[in-house]
């Protein structure tokens, strides 16, 4: 089945439009890629949260506030005891801290965060003007970027409740942005760098395609067309023609000029029979003249003797006519005597 030109050129300007439109796709992903980095940084806090949770249930039990202090559930104090804050940030690959309420805010009691120094982060306040500070004060979990001994962290805060619903500290852990940045950097870089790849690969295929496409449905069948029409004009008329490629409108436009060189050598045939008919025709009137010629000298020969027999027979009526005439005088001349 031959398409038409038209069809050609709607697979062709889909194919470049489906081509054009993989850089579009790579940008639209990239940014959706951002947006699943931050939903997956959101996945892995909530869920460092919920691990932290379950390993200080089984760790110290109900938490609650006695004397100002943090517990466990018999009675001994949170503060400075690090087996479970270090432990996550093992296993997970954060940061992780157990604030204890302390008037109207939160001390730091146990954390895995280290200062310059080495020393490990406690006895710092979280600070009112911190943003989890009224999500927490509210009894919500609170996930954001927070700003801890000077570095920017992507935390997640859950409160602490008593059997009485009471706020009596916080469960926090966090990922440096830094490490975030750079692993969404490198995703981002090998993401580019495929797109870059995969556009190079799209651009390419877009000369090959075009290439082809006007090679096999433009140039070449025309270049046989062209090549088929110049043996027309110099009297071949009984070439062979097939079109094997090309457009629905260039098969037709071949079969036609097909159909016109048959014609051509059919009324060329026709013209030379006429031609030999007549040379024929020629010839025997040539020969009828010579022999209608040759009558006609010989009718005139014949007509010179018949001339000549009877100029012969006139004078011989004449010498009779005088005989007689000389014989009627004699006999006259008798009669005259006797």
């Amino acid at each position: 089945m031959r398409l038409s030109l038209r069809i050609y050129g709607i697979i062709f300007l889909v194919a470049v439009t489906l081509i054009g439109v993989v850089p579009l796709f790579m940008a639209t992903s990239l940014q959706n890629k951002r947006t699943i980095s931050s939903v997956t940084e959101e996945m892995q806090i909530n869920g460092a949260l919920e691990v932290l949770k379950e390993y200080v249930k089984n760790e110290y039990g109900t938490l609650s506030l006695k004397d100002g202090q943090l517990v466990d559930k018999d009675g001994k104090p949170i503060k400075d005891r690090f087996e479970v804050v270090d432990k996550i940030s093992k296993q997970m690959n954060v940061v992780a801290t157990i604030f204890q309420a302390e008037g109207d805010d939160f001390r730091r009691v146990s954390t895995s965060i280290r200062k310059d120094d080495g020393t490990r982060a406690v006895g710092t306040f979280l600070g009112k003007e911190s943003a989890a500070y009224k999500p927490i004060t509210q009894k919500q979990r609170y996930l954001g970027q927070a700003k801890i001994l000077g570095k920017d962290y992507f935390t997640g805060y859950d409160p602490i409740l008593d059997e009485k619903g009471n706020v009596i500290g916080i469960l926090f852990v966090g990922v440096p942005e830094q490490k975030v940045n750079e692993i969404v950097s490198a995703g981002n870089r090998t993401f580019l760098r495929n797109a870059l790849i995969v556009t190079a690969i799209a651009t390419a295929a877009s000369i090959v395609i075009g290439y082809f496409f006007v090679q096999i449905v433009l140039i070449k069948p025309f270049d046989v067309l062209s090549s088929f029409i110049a043996k027309i004009a110099q009297g071949e008329l009984t070439q062979k023609f097939e079109a094997k490629f090309g457009s629905k409108e260039f098969y037709e436009l071949s079969q036609n000029l097909l159909k016109m060189q048959q014609d051509l050598n059919g009324l060329v045939t026709a013209i030379s029979r006429s031609s030999d008919k007549i040379s024929s025709s020629g010839e025997q009137l040539s020969s009828s003249a010579q022999q209608l010629s040759a009558s006609s000298e010989k009718l005139a020969s014949q007509m010179e003797e018949v001339n000549r027999s009877a100029q012969n027979a006139s004078a011989s009526i004449q010498e009779v006519t005088s005989g007689i005439e000389e014989v009627a005088a004699s006999a006259q001349n008798v009669s005259k005597a006797a």
